[in-house]
């Protein structure tokens, strides 16, 4: 597979700098920031891999994602076309024209898309399971490690995440900011230690599942 330096992201909505602390994989290409050309070593780029891999090919991470899609376009036809409905209830011997009826839905349909198509909190909590998911396979210190080094390079783009305001935007990214990756990783070895101590106190050996 061959690997393509990158410095900007085409999204389906902005332009956007390529996430230094993101992987993306198209056809038989890993994309990955420019900026980082060098300054990370093989075993370094390994977490951040595993971790892209799982939130593009996970099945379970697309059946989380595809539903929310499916909701929000069935919200945006019924916004379009309900009121052409109480119309035709109200009225029915309104005479709806075609050209302009099919213009309308499109508009709103168009208008809905820009302003509310905004499913970035989602990817950004997918994202962050798939850290989780990563560990299993290359262990937390390793991407912990990978994280920090990001984070203290001082990137244009992961400090410009680190700013992003919680809520609706048109302008959000759909990635986390590293600091929410950190502190996911350390909320997730607070959870897992309380298990072990759980489990061990009840006798049961943690390591089995």
């Amino acid at each position: 597979m061959a690997v393509s330096w990158a410095t900007w992201l085409f999204t389906y909505r902005q332009k956007m700098i390529f996430p230094s602390d993101q992987c993306t994989f198209v056809e038989d290409s890993i994309g990955l920031q420019k900026a980082l050309k060098g300054r990370l070593e093989p075993n370094e780029w390994k977490p951040l891999l595993a971790s892209s891999l799982i939130y593009e090919f996970s099945p379970r991470i697309k059946r989380k994602l595809y539903p929310q899609r499916g909701v929000r376009f069935a919200i945006g036809l019924l916004a379009a076309l309900g009121p052409i409905a109480i119309i035709r209830l109200v009225s029915p011997e309104t005479r709806l024209e075609i050209l302009p009826t099919l213009g309308y839905v499109l508009a709103v349909l168009f208008v809905y898309s820009t302003l509310f198509w905004d499913i970035s909190l989602l990817r950004k909590k997918l994202h962050l399971s798939a850290d989780i998911a990563a560990i299993e396979l290359v262990g937390r210190e390793s991407l912990f490690r990978t994280l920090s080094k990001l984070d203290a390079m001082k990137l244009s783009d992961v400090e410009e995440r680190k700013l992003e305001k919680l809520g609706w935007s048109i302008y959000h990214t759909p990635f986390p900011s590293i600091t929410q990756r950190l502190e996911n990783l350390k909320t997730s070895a607070i959870a897992q230690n309380a298990r072990t101590r759980v489990l061990r106190s009840e006798g049961v050996d943690p390591t089995i599942r």
